[in-house]
């Protein structure tokens, strides 16, 4: 493995984006992770740049039958964003992944809390 764990990933990356910001092009940076392993390395990021940090919590919406191919996302109360070309290619319409939808929606307010 390149990195130890999620921690010393981060510190490398954060290393990289001070030298970007001491360069004046990260003038007034924001961190934002995404949970489950994003946010271990969010967080030295966001120390060593002395930005603020903030969790975006996301769901997949997966094609019917096949959920591990996802062919959408959405984050908060916000419109799921699709890949037309993916529903094209499955001959799905957005109609037909309401019930996804709705489940995932369900899913992303539980975690959010």
């Amino acid at each position: 493995m390149r990195f130890r764990d999620r921690r010393q990933a981060g510190r490398e990356l954060a290393a990289r984006l001070r030298e970007r910001q001491a360069a004046g092009d990260l003038p007034d940076p924001l961190v934002l992770a995404l949970p489950r392993g994003g946010v271990a390395v969010a967080a030295e990021v966001a120390e060593a740049l002395g930005a603020p940090l903030d969790v975006l919590v996301v769901r997949k919406v997966g094609a019917p039958r096949h959920e591990e191919y996802g062919v959408g996302a959405m984050a908060g109360d916000g419109v799921p964003v699709f890949d037309e070309d993916a529903l094209r290619g499955l001959g799905l319409t957005r109609d037909d992944l309401a019930p996804v939808v709705e489940r995932e929606r369900t899913e992303l307010v539980r975690r959010e809390r």
